[in-house]
């Protein structure tokens, strides 16, 4: 799949059927209850991965500009990306 977002031309190969959901849904699955997870994304792609997170995991979208969103956190790249990450590893991430 080929689709223009914001200025940038991006190419997007998937699999018929399977969406960003339903592969963090299969990660829940193999990681068990004891896994610390979370999911980054940028665009609307990544709402489905979001929804299947939920309760489960911290889902963040990490964009410039906010946005209404299935995410529980918003960060802005580079540098709340960076304290994210480096709070996420401090705290066992």
């Amino acid at each position: 799949m080929a689709y223009h977002n914001a200025g940038y031309l991006r190419l997007e190969l998937r699999v018929a059927g399977i969406t960003k959901g339903k592969v963090v849904k299969s990660i829940i699955k193999e990681m068990g209850l004891d896994a610390m997870l979370a999911y980054m994304g940028d665009d609307l792609t990544d709402e489905d991965a979001f929804n299947a997170l939920r309760e489960r995991g911290l889902s963040v979208l990490v964009r410039d500009s906010r946005r209404e969103t299935a995410a529980d956190l918003w960060v802005k790249p580079p540098q709340e990306l960076l304290q994210f990450l480096e709070k996420w590893i401090e705290y066992g991430g």
